[in-house]
């Protein structure tokens, strides 16, 4: 992966498969996608093909709230638009994974 922050990730409402509407955790940004590995293990891991994303954009208030190291406690938010989902290793345990 190229960078690693601490996120809260807020869900859309129209998003059932997601079990909490703000989950903690870390955005992994790699170079063919990115990747949220939720603080909480019995929530699957999200992947998202950079491939597969229509948008990135900064918001207001919903979306990736990100607190930056070095950057003295300030949180930038922005939301990402895709077109897949990949969840996977629910509970910590390996599986089949599944698009959303």
């Amino acid at each position: 992966f190229l960078t690693d922050v601490a996120v809260m990730h807020s869900a859309p409402s129209a998003a059932p498969q997601h079990p909490l509407p703000h989950l903690k955790g870390r955005l992994r940004i790699c170079s063919a996608s990115l990747v949220f590995e939720p603080a909480m293990d019995d929530v699957p891991l999200l992947r998202i093909p950079l491939s597969n994303v229509t948008c990135i954009e900064p918001v207001r208030t919903l979306g990736w709230h990100v607190s930056a190291p070095g950057a003295g406690g300030s949180e930038a938010r922005f939301r990402v638009q895709t077109s897949t989902i990949i969840s996977m290793r629910a509970y910590n345990k390996p599986g089949p994974y599944t698009n959303h």
